[in-house]
């Protein structure tokens, strides 16, 4: 008998951000999930997401270095990721989330030294990996971070509604977990263009960048973001569509971003 989690509401204890928000919409993603006969689990093992990788690698693409336990170090109190486990207890999806604490740094220089991916970047840098993160925004990002990434949908799952669902149930849970400033990930551009992403939630966008991921490939990147107050802000017109989120306050011990424009945010950078 394979292990079935308990419902999501009881494997959430709420901390930061609007209970009466976060406890609708906790409510609300466990029932989707009932509908699709898949229940949700929060887990801290960064090992066994590894492990699902590796045999899912053909259709899901390479795992983000900043959730890959062989290049950092995902402690408990930091990281976490969401699996979504269907009747016969396979894994239907899975997203990750990483908090970052940058008071005297942001988001451009630590991507830029790749210390936001690896514990000891000097191999990689060496090796000629390079993400440029040049732009305002990135240079301004600072504070609480988390990076969101490692999204995968199992490919008989899909067109069911979870991209829509299961970005904003990991952001949701990491705002009321840590009570971030901002949100980020990075998605390749022909991705982001393909519109692959844009079911994801309010997020902006800042790039294209051209990223060197080792010796001569290139890839085109789109640094993707938004500000805790605006992840909320999305989350109460998901519970009630009829919310306008520019008519709505909603009070928050933070100072990250009010805006809530569309954008998405998906893949990380590859290892």
């Amino acid at each position: 008998m394979f292990y079935r989690p308990r419902r999501l509401p009881d494997q959430i204890t709420l901390k930061y951000g609007p209970h009466d928000i976060l406890e609708r919409f906790f409510g609300m993603a466990d029932a989707k999930a009932a509908e699709l006969g898949l229940a949700v689990s929060v887990r801290a093992e960064f090992d066994p997401l590894l492990a699902l990788h590796k045999r899912h690698r053909q259709e899901w693409g390479p795992l983000p270095a900043s959730l890959d336990p062989r290049h950092s170090n995902l402690r408990i109190d930091q990281a976490f990721w969401i699996e979504g486990l269907d009747a016969k207890g396979e894994t239907a999806f899975v997203h990750a989330a990483r908090l970052f604490e940058w008071e005297n740094t942001n988001l451009g220089e630590e991507v830029r030294s790749l210390r936001a991916f690896y514990d000891d970047p000097a191999k990689p840098l060496a090796s000629g990996v390079r993400f440029p993160l040049t732009g305002a925004a990135a240079n301004r990002i600072k504070g609480r971070c988390v990076f969101l990434g490692g999204l995968w949908v199992r490919p008989d799952c899909r067109g069911r509604g979870l991209s829509h669902l299961v970005p904003r149930l990991t952001s949701a849970y990491a705002y009321t977990r840590w009570g971030f400033d901002y949100a980020w990930g990075i998605v390749e551009t022909h991705l982001y263009e393909a519109g692959l992403t844009g079911n994801y939630g309010p997020y902006r966008t800042e790039g294209p960048f051209t990223a060197e991921t080792g010796g001569a490939d290139k890839i085109d990147i789109v640094l993707l973001w938004a500000g805790g107050p605006a992840i909320v802000a999305d989350l109460a017109v998901a519970i009630d569509p009829e919310t306008k989120p520019s008519g709505r306050k909603i009070e928050l011990p933070h100072h990250g971003e009010t805006q809530n424009q569309h954008a998405a945010i998906g893949a990380a950078p590859r290892q």
